[in-house]
């Protein structure tokens, strides 16, 4: 009965090869794992057959405590310089242990959209024209937003002189132009 679920929730759960947040055959892999488990945790506390040996001691939770490594190349002992000393990156236990929380893991809000950039496909060129005019024709796309659209068009991290969005010439291929924004990407 187990593998006529298990080859039920495979047949239900058909993840298109380009699903939000990627790795459908991993996920898939993960269900029927979830569900393994659950199913034999069950069938454990409920007492409703008896369990091989190996099954039931891979039911129960594995504790084991935060690993750790460390650095077998030496190190420098002047603590004036970075190089050569351990300095764990803030957030690489959190990343580590599963509790990191990433962009795609957030639930979509009601009323939330989805930005695109549009970039330039050139590496230096003048922009005579933008027309977003078949972009704004697909159903679920809401607008299209340009340097126009900013009071102030400028950023950098010290001097604020280069361009959110390109106004009249691209520098660079791959230089934001514009920005659709639609119900979903």
């Amino acid at each position: 009965t187990l593998n006529l679920i298990l080859e039920n929730i495979l047949n239900e759960i058909k993840l298109p090869f380009a699903v939000v947040g990627g790795m459908p055959t991993y996920r898939n892999c993960l269900s029927i794992s979830f569900f393994t488990r659950f199913w034999y945790q069950v069938i454990k506390e409920l007492r409703l057959k008896n369990l091989e040996e190996n099954i039931l001691l891979n039911i129960d939770e594995i504790e084991r405590g935060v690993s750790f490594g460390f650095q077998d190349i030496g190190s420098i002992e002047n603590k004036e310089h970075a190089l050569g000393t351990l300095n764990p990156h803030l957030s690489a236990l959190k990343q580590t242990t599963g509790v990191a929380r990433y962009v795609d893991d957030i639930p979509k809000q009601q009323g939330e959209l989805c930005g695109v950039l549009v970039l330039s496909t050139k590496a230096h060129a003048y922009i005579k024209k933008v027309d977003a005019s078949k972009a704004l024709q697909i159903e679920g796309v809401c607008d299209f937003i340009t340097h126009q659209d900013f009071k102030f068009n400028y950023f950098g991290p010290i001097v604020k002189d280069e361009e959110i969005l390109a106004s009249n010439e691209v520098y660079y291929a791959g230089q934001p132009i514009g920005m659709i924004v639609a119900e979903s990407r």
